[in-house]
């Protein structure tokens, strides 16, 4: 027998994700208002790193070793108490990582699930990540309520010397 009895429990289970979403996008709408007049948005690139030569091959490589950490990571926090191995940040940018190899789009919302803590906690690691130049937000230029986040240059240039460094250290 389901765990799930009946469609009272997924009507529930339902309006739980519901309640959530609004709360995630009433947080990005605050985080929005509170930051459109400090930031001006720039242009979306996919720019290759300039300060370390890594050739396309590397970068697959090193592509691999991020998208195989965070998935570790995710396995951890799924069998062990959460709260225990937070690194909400270093989540947001080894997905950001990983979707700037794939030359993907990631929008705020996105990264903030990526960090796999409440939204409001997410929406402050990637301000403090915009603070320390690392991640930039981006307006989407076919719908302007819609931002997206990447990498800067700089972002980009100490993963790919991060996670170098710990793929010729195994």
């Amino acid at each position: 027998m389901s765990k799930h009895s009946g469609p009272a429990m997924d009507l529930g289970a339902l309006r739980a994700v519901v309640a959530e979403l609004q709360q995630t996008v009433g947080s990005l709408a605050d985080y929005l208002a509170n930051s459109a007049d400090t930031t001006e948005p720039r242009a979306f690139s996919f720019a290759p790193s300039a300060d370390v030569l890594v050739s396309e091959d590397e970068r697959k490589q090193l592509r691999m070793l991020a998208e195989r950490e965070y998935k570790q990571r995710s396995r951890r926090t799924s069998m062990l108490e959460r709260d225990l191995f937070g690194e909400p940040a270093w989540d947001i940018l080894l997905d950001l990582f990983v979707a700037d190899v794939d030359r993907k789009r990631v929008s705020v919302s996105s990264a903030c699930v990526a960090a796999r803590v409440p939204s409001t906690t997410a929406l402050r690691w990637v301000k403090l990540l915009e603070g320390q130049a690392l991640i930039e937000r981006t307006v989407d230029p076919s719908d302007g309520r819609r931002m997206w986040v990447q990498l800067t240059q700089t972002g980009r240039t100490r993963m790919e010397q991060l996670l170098k460094e710990r793929l010729t250290a195994t």
